[in-house]
């Protein structure tokens, strides 16, 4: 009979196997191209077990594992699990062949569980990962054989005949739908190929809305990522000798696929990341921008020419690329932040190693495939993902070859690096941690303001580094800033990211939530009041309510701490000179908002707040146009425009004499 599982898009029967345990027969069209032998092979009993060693096994064993290689790019398969013998006998089954064995248990709901089998380490059980068999996570290809005889192995009863199926199971393909199934990936991107850790060992990465698994990742250490840095090396002279106009051209390629795939891009982000999907698509936008702005870019990276100290003297001053380029990304933007550091430094001709947050590796091995499809040249752009951060940091601040190192994250973790990096001299990027200030103004337009507020502070769950961290509003318009905002925060929708009319998603682990739980607790405890939210959403899992606070004072955790989180706390101010002084009394120096209309005070408080970016009249500022950075504990260097490219470059003074 049919199960209802087939309306999901699993075509199988469920049937009664030997020992009475039911047993799945896939439809050999839900993989539309199978590959199918049979043998009638005599094995007498005890000798089963030769068998596999035999030169008939070795022989369609080559077969189907040739067959599968042209499977691989097909339906991008996992070779991790490898072919497997889907062995069933009286009440057992069992699947193993070469390395791997698995085992499958149908009074666990139909499940598999893999047990890598190392013969040749001697190591019989290393690993039993969980592998839900279901048309999102598996791809089956048969591979068939019968066998005669009374057993195969002496200990173990067999029937007469039974039927052997060959599996190949794959891991990874996704839990999603996706137009492009080849942008899915689950192995890191070193010289042009995919690659696992030299050990075998996978981290998983789930979707932070519900804590499911979306797939495993290579966890990778300091031998993988000294390969990468060695390939990026290898692939620099090549590279660097193309002229801008040829590296545009790729990075044009690159940028018009992302645009192509935006949608796929998306659903992955917001897959891996939790933000809404309309959100995780404008960022993928956003993220080609700065493709498609140093792919213009890298043909304006002009010199100069200095009049000469001396009648026969001539002075020329060109720019080089710096070298071989090491990108740390954050997981909150995790296609933006590869491509605002990857993009510069190609264009520029340089190549790059780039370690994506442990969370949100995906998005970045998504862009690696597209990378690959555009043309760039084997070792140009690598991706290593890891779940051990420290060793491959410390990999790539202590390798002389990086002479450039381009890190998004905290600040406490940026001045780490900063400190391994002087051990080399490198260059550095630094954009850090922020503490941004959010003023309005007793002439400003409050509903603007509240809008203003509502795009800087809630976008992505309060999750970026420039969202408004501290909101201080005029004494005269305090109130009904207040009430305005609280308003406009209760008709906020919370949910999963895939959801229609979703815009704020979870947050992105355990940890984050716990850090804004306490951070409002606190807040509460010296005197704040709860005008909406406050708590943990009914939602469970990680979603938080957003939340607005008010009466809240310097004297709280939340106005010296980045909340990273969907809380606007709404301190009280009198005048301009208090407010300047209050929002500058951080460590912090990354963005700055300020409401107003008097256009002295604009350039006043423009002027005097100590930031890198200052949004008047508007609460989004990010744009590939303009450079995008810090001052103070915030960071160092620049992102996007202009000088986006300097920062990937060493100026070469020329003097010619004798002329």
């Amino acid at each position: 009979m049919e199960s209802a599982n087939a309306s999901a898009g699993i075509p199988y029967e469920t049937k009664k196997g030997w020992g009475g345990q039911p047993t799945l027969l896939f439809d050999h069209e839900y993989v539309s191209d199978t590959f199918e032998l049979s043998d009638e092979v005599a094995i007498p009993i005890g000798r089963g077990c030769d068998f596999f060693q035999s030169a008939r096994f070795s022989q369609r064993h080559q077969q189907f594992t040739t067959h599968l290689a042209r499977l691989k790019a097909l339906y991008m398969l996992d070779t991790k699990f490898s072919v497997a013998a889907f062995l069933q006998y009286n009440g057992l089954e069992e699947v193993y062949a070469g390395n791997v064995r698995l085992r499958f248990n149908p009074r666990e709901g139909n499940d598999l569980y893999i047990v890598y089998n190392d013969l040749l380490n001697g190591n019989r059980k290393r690993e039993v990962p969980h592998l839900p068999f279901s048309s999102e996570r598996a791809v089956v290809v048969k591979y068939t054989y019968t066998f005669g005889g009374e057993g195969i192995c002496s200990n173990i009863p067999f029937p007469l005949s039974f039927l052997k199926e060959f599996l190949f199971i794959s891991n990874n393909k996704p839990m999603i739908s996706l137009q492009n199934p080849t942008l899915f990936q689950n192995k890191a991107f070193i010289n042009g190929g995919w690659a696992d850790a030299g050990n075998g060992k996978t981290y998983p990465v789930r979707n932070p809305a519900n804590g499911a698994l979306i797939t495993e990742v290579p966890d990778m250490g300091a031998i993988e990522t000294k390969r990468a840095i060695e390939a990026a090396n290898d692939a620099l002279p090549e590279w660097k000798a193309k002229t801008a106009g040829e590296r545009a051209a790729i990075l044009r390629r690159w940028y018009q696929l992302q645009m192509a795939n935006a949608d796929d891009l998306g659903l992955i982000l917001t897959t891996e990341q939790g933000k809404p999907l309309p959100e995780a698509k404008g960022e993928i936008k956003y993220g080609a921008s700065f493709v498609e702005w140093f792919a213009e870019e890298a043909k304006r990276a002009y010199g100069d020419v200095i009049p000469g100290h001396g009648a026969d003297k001539r002075i020329v001053v060109i720019k080089q690329p710096i070298g071989v380029v090491a990108a740390i990304t954050p997981w909150n933007f995790p296609n933006a932040m590869i491509t605002r550091k990857v993009a510069p430094a190609l264009a520029a001709g340089c190549t790059v190693v780039a370690k994506p947050a442990q969370d949100t590796p995906l998005s970045a091995l998504a862009l690696a495939e597209l990378a690959s499809q555009a043309g760039f040249p084997p070792g140009v752009f690598n991706v290593v993902t890891t779940n051990s951060p420290a060793e491959v940091g410390g990999e790539l601040t202590a390798n002389p070859i990086v002479r450039k190192l381009s890190f998004t994250g905290s600040t406490r973790v940026g001045k780490l690096l900063m400190e391994q990096c002087a051990g080399t001299v490198k260059k550095v990027g630094l954009e850090l941690g922020g503490n941004a200030p959010f003023i309005v103004f007793d002439d400003a337009d409050i509903d603007a303001a509240v809008e203003g507020a509502i795009a800087s502070k809630y976008r992505n769950a309060g999750q970026t580094c420039v969202c408004a961290n501290r909101l201080y509003a005029q004494d005269a318009i305090y109130d009904e800033f207040v009430e305005k905002l609280a308003k406009k925060v209760k008709e906020q929708k919370v949910g999963p990211g895939v959801e229609d009319g979703v815009v704020i998603g979870p947050l992105i682990n355990q940890a984050g939530l716990e850090k804004v739980e306490t951070l409002v607790a606190d807040a509460v405890e010296k005197g704040a009041s709860v005008v909406t939210g406050g708590r943990r959403h009914k939602l469970g899992g990680t979603f938080y309510e957003p939340t607005v606070l008010a009466n809240v004072n310097a004297g709280m955790r939340v106005t010296n701490e980045e909340i990273f989180g969907p809380v606007a706390p709404v301190y009280r101010f009198q005048d301009e000179l208090e407010v300047i002084a209050a929002a500058n009394s951080t460590q912090y120096g990354l963005a700055a908002y300020f409401y107003g209309r008097d256009v002295g005070r604009v350039w006043r408080v423009a002027e005097a707040l100590e930031y890198g970016m200052v949004g008047i009249n508007t609460g989004m500022i990010s744009t590939a146009v303009a450079p995008f950075g810090g001052v103070k504990e915030s960071g160092i260097g620049r992102e996007g425009s202009k000088y986006g490219l300097e920062e990937f470059m060493e100026v070469k003074y020329l003097c010619f004499g004798g002329i």
